[in-house]
């Protein structure tokens, strides 16, 4: 299986220009509000807007409930959800 590279934390669309630029497969958005390199749902919606087409795009989600899920989904539309946290194997 080829490996996929994820540039993580991203805040500014110059760095989805460079990840794009260099090869990355996708970036990841942190809407954790205890992460330094969080984002707010409009923040993310915008960034994601500039990748799209350009590199895949990951919401960074920790303990999320479903209200954010959802919330992230509809507005961000990013093409992956990464569920960081106590999540069970079903959720």
């Amino acid at each position: 299986m080829p490996v996929k590279v994820k540039i993580c934390g991203v805040r500014t669309p110059a760095i989805i220009e460079e990840a794009a630029k260099t090869g990355a497969d996708f970036i990841g958005l942190v809407l954790f509000p205890k992460s330094p390199r969080h984002l707010e749902l409009e923040e993310a919606r915008v960034l994601a807007a500039i990748a799209r087409g350009k590199i895949g795009t990951v919401a960074v989600l920790v303990d999320p409930d479903d209200e954010l899920v959802a919330g992230v989904a509809e507005r961000v539309r990013p093409d992956l959800i990464q569920l960081h946290g106590n999540e069970t194997p079903e959720r």
